[in-house]
């Protein structure tokens, strides 16, 4: 489908996009899409080599026209290239290959890209063909000069050696820089492998068609891989016996160093070849290097040498032409002059002596070609190019292609009523690419796009990116298919960003947020759990003012540490605007090993904020509460999705290239991925490192994260992306580290930048006919019959937003038996989260009952109003001899009790049993029970290890009754018929939302084995009794059991026959016997009339 179709289709812009200001390009401001004209059609060519590329007319698309190929246009990184011909129904044109140099836009400082032979991402460039409205550029044809003048023997060849084994900075290995921007730095690029200490590495060389007598020129980079200074020693030579020392490159740490030396003619052999060895003298154990490229530059003779093409590189001169005979030219070989490459020209004369004009003072090249490059079908595309209106979105999503359908799911979502009727623009990263960076993958071309993007001076816009990207090198793919790029290593998305539109330096310019999709199924998952969140009509907000501080730490120190700046956080949050309730969870062990912890009820219950400072990785927290996918942790919170900010090394990098689902996976995706993820579970918004984490950075991070949060008026109840737009400015507005720097870049956002989280619009005072008032007597040697006055205390919740400046008003209405009242009032001050008041009252008679009304002149804005008031019935023959009444409230704590049984029995596990089993589940409570599917989900892992996950099993095939006011049955009548080893899991909960600490979980086997009737006889030897199971998957066939116990001689000491009720029998021999050996027998007669003889010995000891 056009683009044009999907806009008027669903009103929303899906984008082709934009590049350079040149000669022809449409006026617009100094963007790179500004070359673009909107009304013309555009095809793509990927070029990933050097040369002479030919395109066939009928290759281009069917609807590209070429009837007037006058007018076609070829456009490269913005400039308009002459095309070498358009005859024959054919385009010829010079192409190169990605060089990468827009990388450096990427570095700080941009001259620390000192590799320039690799690109990071891409090897493949873009070129633009177009049908414009003026002519398009043709090379120039030139005759050849006149043949006179001096013959140039030769040319400046450059042979270059690069190197994308490594990356410079990998953390593939423990031996790793001690600090990681993520910016690229310090020369950092593809590199060679890693030579260990006490090690060389050595290439070999060879030089073709060198001129005798002449010096070539080497250079060479280097990367330091390890914490430490080094000198590496360069040797050149013949072979590993003749080498010379050249000299040695001075290099510390991680950062990249340069080296020029000159070949001698001793250092090669007679055709031309030779041996470079490096080797570092660093005494370090764990020194390391890695060699990026070396170049050899020297005088080459003019020759095809047997390739297809060449190019001849000759240096500036004072002449107005240069003469030059090409050795082994024929009459196919075509000469062009490649000195500017948007403005080839093409010579003409014969390839065996030929002369061209060229600029005095200045480089001349020329490229020598016998064939063309076909440029294939599937490197030809048609592009739609048109432009978005800047002002008319203030909501951007960039997405990929296969995630396109969910990502128009999202923005039509954002475009309603419900979701913020923002003005959505859907833009996929192809479109990006084409035209914010000329077609070329990079990040760099989303930093063009949004700085285009608010050209309009508004900065009250969100970007949403949907789709993942991996900047782990080792895990990188080229040309970044289906990925929508973060920047740099450790990955931030905060840099794609930063700085533009006039933001200050480190600040982003607009609220950014990812959610690091891995199919549509993840987005629209994410989506329902969005509009749960923002559209719920529950008025009881509690839940959001629920605080988890989780604390790991590797000794006790540490554990204190991060335990103490916890809570100098919790007064925040306590007395804040959400006027929170801190839950703190502690690591307890001081070790390194991981500690396991458990909120799921927690969770389950809502929380509006976890925080987590310890260490991680991205699959696990040294204060481990788990996957939310993970059954076993049995966490349900649907609806109350908390928002949750993790300091542990690398928790938020989704970057790593992880795909895995599978619990067991090594390659399974992070652990907050997961937490985004998961559908009806886990939370809707994440922030978290992607790298190294450092306690003061975080902690300063953490307390202007609090303020702006909970304290500020201003920033209190913004969307998530400002508040940590926010939390930057703050930090960066007085002195910071180079730590504070990497800290804020590498917070990634995970989620909706435009939602609101742990925020409550409004108060919402309550209280409970249940468990708000209790009245008391005027001392324990009272009863309320006896006493002159009573005090009534009130136990009120604030569910809402809390200010600390409010009054509220209490009316205590207290009402006799014989119909007269009075009331009492009372005035306190706002309560953060719960308070217990207390109003005292005379007593004239029998109470009746007692009633309380909060903020009576309705004064107060709320949430609701209807949880204002509250009543105490008192049966007052039983209050008035009591010095409280009531009593007692007691509150459901006791969790349920589940009895699970196979074929009516319960097993023990890793028990053989036979196909297709009935599955029995009682769950009983202390309290009444009504048949709730909620209250038990049931899961079968059809596998004896972790490389399969649970699955759980649909209600529709369950058979589900009450079997008691207090007890619910469910039957499964599982459909497990193949041999082999499977877990069941439940989750259970009561009513109350009580649910035991672990979860029910059993292993056992399936079995095909016809008939494998068994007696066991335990324990044996024996002292007091002995118990004889039966056991066998064919059971059920058994009609009648017969057993018999002899001693030695052969006297029979017990007798007895049964039948056996399930797939198990257990029966005890409890007589007295003295010590000594006897025998038994088991005859087990089956229904068919067939029986079967059990034999055995067992010994007593007394």
């Amino acid at each position: 489908m056009s683009f044009r179709a999907l806009l008027n289709l669903r009103l929303l812009v899906f984008l082709g996009l934009y590049a350079p200001l040149t000669l022809y390009g449409q006026a617009r401001p100094p963007y790179t899409n500004q070359w673009i004209s909107d009304d013309q059609p555009y095809v793509k060519l990927k070029v990933s080599a050097k040369g002479i590329h030919r395109v066939a007319f009928s290759a281009l698309p069917a609807k590209f026209s070429v009837n007037r190929p006058e007018k076609l246009q070829l456009w490269h990184r913005g400039s308009q290239v002459a095309i070498l011909s358009v005859a024959n129904n054919e385009i010829l044109f010079y192409g190169v290959p990605n060089d990468g140099s827009t990388d450096s836009l990427l570095y700080r400082p941009m001259n620390s890209r000192m590799n320039p032979y690799v690109s990071m991402y891409s090897d493949v460039s873009a070129y633009f063909l177009t049908v414009g409205k003026e002519n398009g550029l043709r090379a120039k044809i030139v005759g050849s000069s006149p043949v006179n003048g001096a013959i140039t023997e030769f040319h400046q060849q450059t042979d270059v050696q690069a190197f994308s084994n490594e990356y410079s900075l990998s953390t593939l290995s423990p031996i790793r820089a001690n600090f990681f921007n993520s910016f690229f730095e310090k020369g950092a690029s593809k590199t060679g492998v890693t030579v260990l200490a006490g090690k060389s590495i050595s290439y070999n060389f060879k030089l073709t068609g060198k001129i005798i007598g002449s010096r070539p020129l080497v250079s060479v980079m280097v990367h330091g891989r390890s914490n430490n200074a080094r000198s590496i020693e360069v040797y050149a030579g013949k072979n590993e016996n003749s080498v010379r020392k050249v000299g040695a490159i001075a290099n510390a740490y991680f950062t990249a160093s340069k080296y020029s030396f000159v070949l001698e003619e001793s250092d090669l052999n007679a055709d031309g070849s030779g041996l470079f060895v490096f080797k570092s003298v660093a005494s370090d154990k764990l020194e390391r290097f890695s060699v990026a490229y070396y170049s050899i530059t020297y005088d080459q003779r003019i020759a095809l040498n047997g390739q297809s093409s060449k190019e001849l590189n000759f240096p500036q001169s004072s002449e107005a032409n240069t003469r030059f005979k090409i050795a082994d030219g024929t009459a196919e070989t075509k000469v062009y002059d490649i000195t500017s490459q948007i403005a080839p020209r093409i010579l003409e004369g014969k390839g065996t002596d030929l002369s061209i004009s060229r600029t005095k003072n200045s480089a001349l090249r020329i490229y020598l070609s016998n064939k063309p490059i076909e440029i294939a079908p599937d490197k030809i595309s048609n592009v739609d190019m048109v432009s978005p209106e800047v002002k008319k979105y203030d909501y951007i999503i960039i997405t990929s292609q296969p995630l396109e359908a969910g990502a128009v799911a999202y923005a039509e979502y954002r475009k309603s009523a419900q979701g913020g009727s923002f003005a959505p623009l859907v833009v996929k990263i192809t479109d990006v690419y084409n035209q914010f960076n000329f077609g070329e993958p990079s990040p760099i071309a989303i930093r063009r796009f949004v700085d285009y993007m608010l050209s309009d001076g508004n900065r009250e816009k969100n970007l949403f990116l949907i789709g993942s990207s991996t900047t782990f090198n080792e895990r990188m793919v080229r040309e970044l298919p289906n990925e929508v790029p973060t920047i740099g290593f450790p990955g931030s998305d905060i840099l794609l960003v930063e700085g533009l539109a006039g933001a200050g330096r480190e600040i982003a310019a607009v609220p950014i947020g990812r959610l690091a999709a891995l199919n549509n199924k993840n987005i629209y998952d994410y989506l329902e759990k969005v509009k749960e969140y923002e559209q719920s009509n529950a008025t009881d907000q509690s839940w959001k003012k629920n605080i988890l501080h989780l604390n790991g730490g590797k000794s006790s120190s540490e554990i204190t540490q991060l335990k103490n700046i916890l809570a100098g956080l919790a007064p925040i949050a306590e007395k804040g605007y959400i006027g929170g309730k801190v839950k703190p969870f502690v690591k307890q062990q001081g070790i390194s090993e991981v500690e396991t912890v458990n909120i799921t009820p927690e969770i389950n219950s809502g929380v509006g904020l976890l925080t987590y400072f310890g260490h991680g990785s991205p699959t696990i927290t040294d204060l481990d509460f788990g996957y939310i996918t993970d059954v076993t942790r049995a966490y349900n919170n649907q609806g109350k999705y908390p928002l949750m900010y993790f300091n542990g090394c690398g928790v938020g990098n989704v970057f790593s290239g992880r795909t895995g689902t599978n619990p067991s996976s090594s390659n399974r995706i992070a652990l907050s991925q997961d937490w985004i993820l998961a559908p009806k579970h886990g939370t809707v918004a994440i922030m978290a490192n992607t790298f190294s984490t450092y306690v003061s950075p975080t902690k300063n991070y953490l307390e202007k994260l609090y303020s702006v949060l909970f304290e500020d008026p201003t920033t209190s109840g913004q969307s998530i992306g400002k508040i940590q737009i926010e939390v930057a400015k703050r930090i960066f507005a007085n002195g910071y580290q180079e730590y504070d720097v990497a800290n804020a870049h590498q917070a990634l956002l995970q989620g909706d930048p435009a939602l609101k989280m742990a925020y409550i619009s409004l108060p919402d005072y309550k209280v409970d006919n249940y468990e708000s008032i209790t009245i008391y007597s005027e001392s324990v040697e009272k009863t309320l019959g006896n006493s002159t006055k009573l005090r009534a205390s009130v136990v009120i919740k604030n569910s809402g937003k809390y200010f600390a400046g409010e009054k509220l008003s209490v009316a205590l209405k207290y009402v006799y038996q014989n119909g007269t009242s009075e009331v009492k009032y009372q005035t306190v001050p706002a309560i953060p989260n719960q308070d217990t008041v207390q109003i005292e009252f005379p007593i004239k008679g029998a109470l009746k009952q007692i009633e309380v009304k909060l903020d009576q002149e309705n004064s107060i804005r709320e949430l609701s109003e209807s949880n204002n008031i509250a009543e105490l019935l008192i049966d007052w023959e039983q209050a008035s001899a009591q010095y409280l009444y009531p009593i007692e409230r007691v509150k459901d704590l006791v969790h349920p009790v589940l009895d699970v049984t196979f074929n009516d029995r319960m097993i023990q596990d890793m028990e053989a049993i036979g196909p297709l089993p009935k599955i029995q589940f009682e769950l009983s409570d202390d309290r009444l029970m009504s048949v709730d599917t909620n209250l038990m989900e049931i899961f079968v892992k059809p596998c004896a290890d972790n490389n399969c996950d649970f699955q759980r099993i649909a209600y529709r095939d369950l058979k589900v009754r009450q079997s008691s006011d207090r007890s619910i049955s469910v039957e499964y009548g599982a459909n497990l018929s193949l041999p082999g080893v499977y877990e069941v899991l439940v989750n259970t909960k009561d009513v109350s939302g009580n649910s035991p600490e672990n979860p029910y979980q059993i292993k056992f086997q399936i079995t095909q084995v016809a008939d494998d009737i068994n007696l066991v006889c335990s324990p044996n030897p024996a002292t007091d009794y002995v118990r004889f199971r039966l056991t066998g998957i064919e059971q059920k066939k058994i009609i009648q059991v017969d057993y018999t116990i002899y001693d030695v001689k052969g006297i029979v000491q017990a007798k007895k026959s049964l039948r056996p009720l399930a797939s198990v029998q257990d029966w005890y021999w409890t007589d007295k016997l003295r010590s000594g050996s006897y025998i038994y027998k088991a005859v087990v007669s089956k229904g068919d009339g067939s029986a079967k003889t059990i034999t055995g010995r067992l010994n007593i000891t007394n």
